[in-house]
């Protein structure tokens, strides 16, 4: 899962393996923060973590967010869904190659987890 100190903290990501995949992590990592500061000041306040998926439909890709937070108060949980059409153009070849043999949902939360590093050090 995704800490919420890097989520907070994202900014900008650096060239990794060519171009093409850097400006793919960027746009995630742009995507989080948006996504982030829209969230409700009480989801934001009671965030545990978040975890990252992109999900393939026929030729359509989705970059899907959830965001986790627990309420003391209510002693409830509550997932936050986001998604985002995403170009298939821009899917790096790594993760089309890992989707082939999962299903249609793929769990990218790693590699978004390492870019996080990367950008806040």
């Amino acid at each position: 899962m995704i800490p919420l100190l890097w989520l907070a903290g994202a900014a900008v990501v650096g060239i990794i393996g060519g171009v093409a995949i850097a400006v793919y992590w960027k746009e995630i990592i742009g995507w989080i923060e948006k996504v982030y500061a829209k969230l409700p000041a009480i989801i934001q306040q009671d965030l545990q973590g978040a975890m990252a998926f992109i999900r393939k439909l026929d030729e359509i890709y989705t970059n899907i967010m959830k965001y986790y937070s627990y309420s003391e108060q209510t002693e409830e949980w509550t997932e936050t869904t986001v998604s985002q059409t995403v170009d298939a153009s821009k899917v790096p070849d790594s993760i089309k190659k890992k989707m082939q043999s999962k299903k249609s949902e793929l769990d990218i939360t790693d590699e978004v987890e390492e870019q996080l590093k990367l950008v806040n050090g």
